[in-house]
């Protein structure tokens, strides 16, 4: 235990007939919950807290980060228009408030959506936006990917739609490629970018000046196109980037 001052926090105790042990736990709204077993001394439970006093400091501060982040989220609007750069769509979004409700979207028209929900529940609205958005990566980048792949004549196993934090796209051995479902907010160039480079680690895995003679040799540009690459996440909605 350190040389800080340490102040027992407020907690509830709940003995059960199947515990084994003392165990604590931490959950949002109930706090700090030790449950004992049944013949368990509870005038020792103050020593046990003070045990783990770091645990339940790292825990008390990691829910209260994602609280933060879901009141952030409640902050940011709800999006009116979806702008999919990458595939070339833009979509206008049409809210329909119904108390209590679960998200539920449709598509209307060629490019319209309307979605029937709970207007305060902005969090989870926003995730029901992000799926529909991993869908159309769905169906819109691995066809690009094929036709990139047939015009590079690079030839690649399968692939599949993620949704990594910090890549937007990775290729395993044996031709695995991956890629970020967020690259369909980029420019149409960038999204290119990422599926010609991947593609040409299907013949080089690493980073190594055949690679990049490979990839230069498709996309002349391909240095300028991998710094703007870079810098990229900020294109990103605020409403997908705090998801």
């Amino acid at each position: 235990m350190d040389d800080r001052q340490f102040e027992l926090p407020l907690y509830t105790t709940r003995r059960s007939g199947r515990a084994k042990r003392v165990t604590l736990r931490i959950a949002p709204g109930t706090g700090l919950e030790v449950v004992v077993p049944e013949r368990f001394d509870e005038r020792r439970i103050p020593d046990l807290i003070s045990e783990h006093h770091n645990w339940i400091d790292r825990r008390t501060r990691q829910l209260r980060r994602k609280a933060d982040g879901a009141m952030a989220l409640d902050r940011t609007p709800l999006p009116r228009t979806i702008h999919l750069a990458g595939c070339r769509e833009r979509w206008s979004v049409d809210y329909r408030h119904a108390a209590g409700a679960s998200p539920r979207l449709t598509q209307v028209g060629d490019r319209d959506l309307r979605v029937r929900v709970d207007l305060h529940a902005q969090q989870r609205t926003a995730a029901c936006l992000d799926r529909w958005c991993r869908k159309r990566a769905a169906l819109t980048l691995p066809p690009r990917l094929r036709q990139l792949g047939e015009q590079c004549k690079l030839r690649y196993a399968a692939s599949e739609i993620r949704g990594q934090k910090r890549l937007w796209g990775s290729c395993a051995p044996g031709g695995r490629i991956r890629l970020n479902y967020k690259l369909i907010f980029l420019p149409p160039e960038l999204v290119d970018y990422v599926l010609v480079h991947e593609l040409c680690h299907t013949m080089h895995l690493d980073h190594s000046r055949k690679f990049w003679d490979l990839l230069q040799s498709h996309l002349p540009d391909a240095l300028q196109l991998d710094r703007a690459l870079s810098d990229a996440w900020r294109l990103l909605p605020a409403w997908v980037e705090r998801l």
